[in-house]
């Protein structure tokens, strides 16, 4: 498994500029009901899906490998150019959840976000990745929490 990670900036006016300008009208549709944040995360989450295919090709491996992400990475001249030629090499479907993956091919991937971090797990099979910032709420309230997911 494969895991990439990105730091939003506190302003995220930039991401969302990126975003809606890189990526088409349809994928953003699919998001416009999410609030504000929530929706430039996961739409930075495709962007950074993007620059991995762009970067590493559709290709898992059975290495595991950490990477940092940058907005300086994801606002690269040679990444833009490559977008406006098409954001992926494959067609992006949704399940009956909504969980995006590629058609036809053996690359899986799963996003997440909370707060101001952003992940990125990709595999050769399906793989799921979840982040929680865990903020001032009391311990209590947190055990309740996991006893229910959990």
């Amino acid at each position: 498994m494969k895991l990439f990670l990105l730091k939003l900036k506190k302003d995220s006016k930039g991401l969302e500029e990126l975003a809606l300008s890189l990526l088409d009208e349809k994928l953003i549709s699919k998001y416009k009901k999410r609030s504000d944040r929530d929706r430039v995360s996961s739409l930075t989450g495709l962007i950074m899906l993007s620059y991995v295919s762009f970067k590493r090709g559709l290709v898992c491996g059975d290495d595991e490998d950490f990477s940092e992400i940058t907005y300086e990475d994801l606002t690269d001249l040679e990444f833009k150019n490559h977008m406006e030629k098409g954001m992926f090499p494959s067609e992006l479907i949704f399940g009956k959840k909504g969980k995006p993956r590629f058609s036809g091919n053996e690359f899986y991937f799963n996003i997440s976000h909370s707060g101001n971090i952003i992940i990125l797990a990709t595999h050769k099979s399906e793989v799921g990745a979840d982040i929680q910032i865990i903020d001032d709420r009391s311990m209590e309230r947190i055990e309740t929490i996991a006893k229910k997911v959990f």
